[in-house]
């Protein structure tokens, strides 16, 4: 999974996002798959990926930013040096997105926005609560016989801009 961290940067990474996410990881079968971390200090990111037999998720870290996206199983991993918007052009879709796509709701309020701006809401545990609450229509969308869908969240994606 790209360049391998030379310091604990990874056993770090996997760490926080087992203790904040482990629960949904648990209970859907996620297993720990591999890790990459670029930079140190302020300027340290990492990307951390769990599989499963219907989809993978990726947990990153940069600029003081958590992330978290789902992929099919086999999908690449993107440049751990660059955390960009997950659209789904490169095989990976944002979490919360995902959500609001499949039930037209927005996770992300004002409310949450502005809890997790002034520290009284953990990122990570929030993203991991998400999973939990959505896990069901999150991994449907990624189920064998689902229809594809993924021009669909593109336009979806796009009428929001």
């Amino acid at each position: 999974m790209g360049a391998t961290a030379e310091r604990d940067d990874c056993g770090e990474a996997r760490a926080l996002v087992e203790r904040r996410c482990g629960a949904f990881l648990a209970r859907y079968g996620f297993a720990f798959a591999g890790c990459a971390s670029f930079g140190s200090g302020q300027n340290l990111s990492w990307q951390a990926i769990y599989a499963s037999g219907r989809c993978q998720a990726l947990f990153e870290f940069e600029d003081g930013a958590y992330g978290c996206a789902l992929g099919a199983p086999g999908t690449p991993p993107p440049r751990v040096d660059i955390m960009r918007e997950r659209d789904g052009r490169d095989g990976w879709y944002d979490v919360t997105e995902l959500v609001r796509f499949a039930t037209g709701r927005r996770v992300l309020s004002r409310r949450v926005l502005r809890r997790l701006l002034d520290g009284k809401l953990d990122q990570l545990t929030w993203l991991g609560g998400v999973l939990e609450q959505h896990a069901g229509v999150l991994l449907g969308l990624f189920a064998p016989a689902q229809p594809a869908w993924h021009e669909r969240f593109m336009h979806h994606r796009t009428r929001r801009r």
